[in-house]
């Protein structure tokens, strides 16, 4: 017997780390330039990619749920590229998420060491039509409140920090940071909070201020 299709939906997303944010719609490809990113995800899925593209600032991953707290009905990696889209290894920003069927699904975003977001509301999804989100746009793109930074003027973005990845920037994610910095670590590290491929005091002040604001991810 011939097994069925696997259902997926497809979509195109945009988002900022604030990590890597230069100015003006753009982040840094530091990383990337220096060779550290791998080219199989980081995340949960594991996804092969196969190479990175040149645009690359680092990984993310996808999880779509049809409530808030729900368990994840399907989980994608995807590059991030400089200008904010996700992208699919071979560039393409029409991306496929495989295992969900079409409806209406919470698009959780996650970094390795930026705090987590989610939509405000579901997306609906399908396998023909790759509906568009974008996280940059507004406060209230985001699920609950004080869950992005404003970046500059008008441009919303997840903030960097949670080097631990538990939802909050604490003295936690400092203790790893430190550790870190002293043993002068580079290459692809979560306590590179900046993402330039090395380990140092900037890295250091981008969590302390965000620390001192109580930045937090607001996914349930």
């Amino acid at each position: 017997t011939l097994t069925p299709p696997q259902p997926s939906v497809r979509m195109k997303l945009k988002a900022w780390l604030e990590g890597a944010y230069v100015s003006g719609g753009s982040m840094s490809t530091s990383l990337q330039s220096a060779g550290p990113i791998p080219s199989v995800s980081p995340y949960s899925d594991g996804r092969d990619g196969g190479f990175v593209p040149a645009s690359a600032t680092d990984w993310v991953q996808v999880e779509l749920r049809e409530t808030p707290s729900g368990s994840p009905a399907a989980v994608q990696s995807f590059f991030l590229k400089s200008d904010g889209s996700l992208i699919e290894p071979d560039g393409s920003t029409d991306l496929t998420v495989p295992g969900a069927g079409a409806g209406g699904y919470y698009v959780v975003l996650k970094h390795r060491n930026h705090c987590a977001v989610m939509s405000a509301d579901t997306v609906g999804l399908d396998d023909v039509h790759a509906a568009e989100y974008d996280f940059s746009d507004g406060a209230g793109r985001y699920y609950g409140s004080g869950g992005a930074k404003e970046l500059e003027s008008g441009v919303w973005g997840m903030w960097a920090g949670d080097v631990n990845q538990d939802g909050n920037v604490t003295t936690t994610d400092y203790t790893s940071w430190y550790n870190s910095a002293r043993l002068g670590e580079s290459g692809y590290r979560a306590t590179d909070i900046n993402l330039d491929g090395v380990v140092t005091t900037s890295d250091y002040t981008m969590w302390y201020n965000n620390a001192r604001l109580g930045a937090a991810s607001q996914v349930p």
